[in-house]
């Protein structure tokens, strides 16, 4: 075997790192770690130390960037905070120009009050001239008083004596003719003398009173200005505060962030200069402590290489000798023994090694100082990372409250504008108002007042009589149009469906506000009875009708409202019985209102029964089973509407039906027939802002109905089924009728109705099918009359047979036996409109039934309702309400203004 001391050496000597200057004093970075032997456990060391450095590393670069992108979110919210705060200015600067422009108007309101105080004055100095003018011409005979406008507006002009005639007539006569008269006409020139100086008194007094009447105008006139004056004033005041408050507020803001700024930047210097610092000390000393290194290193081995030396040229057995300066008992057993000499040397080199093995020991302990101070440095960075990043945290914090006290204030300044938009709007709306009264009594006044005043002043005196006929006449003309409407077989009602006849969704149609200017009196008092049904239920009658009367600009009364569930007031039998009810919008209040006692909604009984609703998982229980809640077991069902969330009250509703009131029991299908159900609203479709229709209650009752009969294999079964088309519906929309007619003070009873709606399978068909429910009625009430006389067989039996029979479910409830009222009308006529479901552009309605008994093959009426064609043919077709109610005064032979 070859010396490993041999290969070794030529090997160190070959080595030359990349890089390396040939002229180094120092030997090659791979030769001196070829020669390094350190342990384990210090491998072990520092590769667990060089792991946690990486991912320390690792850590550092993630919170940067997460540093990064708060700093740009905080530099966001700025921006945004900014951009609030320029449109607040603006907000503000509106707001300015809105009071400008509301002084401008009131000063054009006060120029138009002082033209108006002039006409007055101008009148009553017209009066005067007037009064002057009959006291020197005088009236005709018989011509003794007459009306202006209306008592006490009148004017009593005194009549001539006959004596003033004699002495015109002698004045006509010759001189010579009339020798007594001349004494008699000097004593009268003197009386008349004496009455001119009491007309010149009377006439100052005249004055006097219209200076006076002047005075007070041009004061009011003052007064009003200088309160105008004054509120601008304040109002510029009040601006001038604001704006001030805001330019101190936002110089304040300013300073405040200068200065944070400020502090942020020498702070950032500070910092940047302590760490440029420590890191080129830092550096330097790394460097001075790698070149001591380096040469303690390079002495070491240099040291080794010449103990190998002497120990190969002291040695006798070749090539084995250089294993002896390895500390192995084994090796040394190997060796020859050396002579004396040789061991004196050997004890001398052990004694030099264990001298530099103490020294490498000592420069192991100073290395192991050196990385412990480095630690605690690092220790020291984390714990300033850890304090700078809680600072950010709190800057964070602060800036985000504060972004949420802008925003606050930016909506608190966006609802004030709303309002004082919404203020100033309603005052130049009442202002305009007032406009066009002063412009309009200004055109009279100008129309009644020509350039020959005195001349057309006379002729009006003259045609007292004319006028006096003309006023009587206008007076009647009036009277009659404020007495109520005529009586008798003339008499009608109106039943408007709203959505898509009066409103679509939360917009009004033009046409509908056009026709109630029909329908009122100048009074705004209704002419005709007037009823809205609608099959909407998702609010309570006062709210619908003051939601009309603000749409349609008249007062409508919640008795003239009448939702799908209004008829429910009169199933009393079920007002006592634990009831469920379903829909949205306060349903809980809707039902005490119509007078259900003990009512639960659905959400009651989801959180009584907490594991019932679990289609959405976010409503699941999170912590456990919760216990349930104890109820009282539901004894009926009502469905207002339909409801927000279709699967909770599809999966509840089924629950209660399937355990007879007890959702907290086992479903048993063998529970037939279920609790009594009542459904109002069977509209399939109906019509909003979109162009198509949108999904009704009867959809959700299609869903229910469907679901029931799946799991069941049964049919579900409706207690009552109201709203349109069912005949309890239009029954009651008749009795409120009637009550309307009554407050008219009609003495006859209404003896035709009309329905205008825009659904055929919903407001023609129950229209339709009423209007068979009251001639069956009819049919049915001279039947009874015709036995009662004591008469034989009677020939409208077989009509009254051979008449279609209404289900349980077309009366909704209503009393089966016809005839039963005594004052129902004698016949309902429908009208379709085309603004709504049913559309010209979409479908057509065909001329004959039996046409469309082929050609109509979708029936979107409820599953309980036969479909007969006949019933969704209406009676005429519009195109919009006003024309419905144009057609109606036509049909009934009333004027239209």
């Amino acid at each position: 075997m070859g010396s490993p001391t041999k290969d070794a050496t030529p090997h160190r000597a070959n080595i030359r790192t990349p890089g390396q200057d040939p002229d180094s004093p120092l030997p090659p970075i791979n030769e001196r770690l070829a020669y390094l032997r350190p342990s384990r456990e210090l491998l072990e060391f520092y590769r667990q130390k060089i792991a946690q450095f990486d991912g320390e590393h690792e850590e550092l670069l993630q919170m940067l960037e997460k540093y990064r992108g708060i700093t740009e979110d905080q530099h966001k919210l700025q921006w945004e905070i900014r951009q609030r705060e320029g449109e607040i200015a603006e907000l503000q600067n509106a707001l300015s120009d809105m009071q400008v422009y509301l002084f401008q108007e009131r000063e054009q309101s006060l120029r138009l009050y002082a033209e108006n105080d002039r006409l007055k004055i101008r009148e009553l100095e017209d009066r005067k001239k007037i009064q002057h003018l009959l006291a020197l011409v005088g009236p005709d005979a018989g011509e003794i008083t007459y009306f202006h406008r209306e008592p006490p507006h009148k004017v009593t002009v005194t009549q001539k004596n006959p004596e003033s005639r004699f002495e015109e007539n002698l004045n006509l006569r010759p001189t010579k003719l009339r020798p007594a008269a001349t004494r008699k006409e000097s004593s009268r020139r003197a009386k008349l003398a004496d009455g001119v100086n009491g007309e010149s008194l009377e006439q100052y007094k005249n004055d006097n009173e219209t200076l006076l009447l002047q005075v007070e105008a041009l004061q009011a006139q003052m007064e009003e200005q200088t309160r105008l004056t004054k509120e601008q004033v304040e109002s510029l005041l009040e601006d001038r505060r604001i704006k001030t408050e805001e330019a101190q507020a936002q110089q304040q803001r300013d300073q405040q962030r200068i200065t944070a700024l400020t502090d942020k930047l020498q702070r950032t210097q500070n910092l940047l200069y302590e760490s440029t610092r420590d890191f080129l000390q830092l550096k330097f000393d790394t460097r001075a402590h790698e070149k001591s290194w380096m040469v303690e290193k390079d002495r070491l081995l240099r040291d080794l290489d010449s103990c190998h030396n002497r120990l190969r040229k002291s040695g006798s057995a070749g090539p084995d000798l250089g294993r002896r300066w390895q500390p192995s008992s084994s090796t040394a057993l190997l060796l020859p023994r050396p002579p004396p000499e040789s061991q004196q040397t050997h004890k001398e080199e052990l004694k030099v090694m264990q001298e530099d093995l103490k020294q490498a020991h000592r420069l192991a302990e100073m290395y192991r100082e050196q990385c412990i101070t480095l630690e605690t440095e690092l220790s020291q960075i984390r714990e300033e990372g850890d304090v700078g990043r809680e600072i950010f945290k709190e800057r964070s914090d602060k800036m985000a409250k504060r972004l949420q006290l802008m925003t606050q204030r930016y909506e608190a300044l966006e609802k004030r504008r709303v309002m004082e938009v919404e203020g100033f709007k309603t005052d130049l709306k009442h202002l305009r108002q007032k406009l066009k009264e002063v412009e309009k009594q200004l055109l009279k006044v100008t129309l009644n007042i020509g350039p020959n005043q005195d001349l057309a002043i006379l002729h009006e005196v003259r045609q007292t009589n004319t006028r006096t006929k003309k006023v009587q006449v206008v007076r009647f003309v009036e009277e009659a149009a404020t007495l109520p409407p005529p009586q008798g077989p003339n008499s009608f009602g109106l039943l408007f469906d709203i959505d898509g006849v009066l409103v679509r969704g939360r917009t009004l149609i033009p046409a509908a506000k056009q026709c109630f200017r029909n329908l009122v009196d100048r009074n705004g008092k209704y002419k005709v009875p007037v009823v809205f049904v609608t099959n909407a239920g998702n609010c309570m009658r006062q709210t619908k009708a003051e939601h009309l009367s603000h749409l349609l600009e008249v007062e409508v009364s919640p008795d003239q409202v009448m939702l799908s569930h209004s008829p429910l007031r009169m199933f009393t039998q079920f007002h006592k019985m634990c009831v469920l009810v379903s829909g949205q919008g306060p349903v809980e209040e809707v039902a005490h209102n119509l007078g259900f006692q003990d009512v639960v909604t659905i959400d009651k009984l989801r959180e009584a029964y907490p594991v019932l609703d679990v289609v959405d998982h976010n409503r699941r229980p999170k912590d456990g089973i919760p216990p349930n809640k104890g109820l009282r077991p539901i004894d009926a069902v009502i469905l207002f509407g339909e409801p927000i969330r279709w699967e909770t009250n599809l999966q509840l509703i089924i629950d209660v039906l399937l355990t007879n009131g007890n959702p907290d029991n086992a479903w048993s299908s063998m529970r037939y027939p279920h609790i009594p159900v009542l459904a109002c609203n069977m509209d399939l479709l109906w019509m909003a802002e979109a162009k198509n229709p949108r999904f009704g209650h009867g959809m959700f009752l299609v869903c229910l109905e469907s679901l029931y009969k799946k799991v069941t294999g049964y049919e579900l079964k409706y207690e009552a089924l109201i709203g349109k088309p069912s005949v309890v519906t239009y029954n009651y929309a008749e009795l409120l009728i009637r009550q309307q007619a009554e407050r008219l003070g009609w003495n006859t009873p209404v003896k035709t109705l009309y329905a205008i709606g825009d659904n055929p399978m919903a407001d023609i068909y129950g229209a339709n099918l009423y209007n068979r429910y009251l001639q069956a009625s009819r049919r049915i009430k001279a039947q009874v009359q015709a036995k009662s006389g004591g008469g034989g067989a009677d020939p409208l039996a077989e009509t009254v047979d051979d008449a279609p029979k209404m289900t349980s479910a077309e009366l909704g409830g209503a009393s089966s036996a016809y005839g039963a009222e005594e004052d129902l009308p004698e016949g309902c006529s429908s009208i379709l409109v085309c603004t709504g479901v049913y559309s010209r552009d979409q479908q057509e309605l065909p001329a004959d039934t039996t046409h469309t008994v082929t050609e109509q093959r979708i029936f979107h009426g409820h599953r309980d309702f036969r479909f007969d064609p006949s019933l969704t043919q209406p009676s005429f077709v519009v195109q919009d309400v006003k024309e419905a109610v144009e057609l109606v005064f036509q049909q009934e032979g009333w004027p239209l203004e």
